[in-house]
This record gives C-alpha cells, sequence and structure tokens, in this order.
C-alpha cells in the first residue's frame, strides 16, 4: 500500500518541485 500511494508521489514530485519553484520566484518578483 505504501509502494502503491507512493509511486505516483515519485513520478509527480519533479514537476510540483518545478512548479512550486516558479511560483516562489513569481512570488519573489511580485513581494
Amino acid at each position: 500500500v505504501i509502494i502503491v500511494s507512493t509511486l505516483p508521489l515519485l513520478v509527480l514530485y519533479p514537476f510540483l518541485q518545478k512548479y512550486f519553484n516558479k511560483g516562489v520566484m513569481i512570488g519573489a518578483v511580485k513581494g
């Protein structure tokens, strides 16, 4: 169960990290 629930997270993690980093950069520029 842990592996099944972790696998999608590992697949989406790079995308989420890139999106999160972009959001932080935009927030820093606007801030």
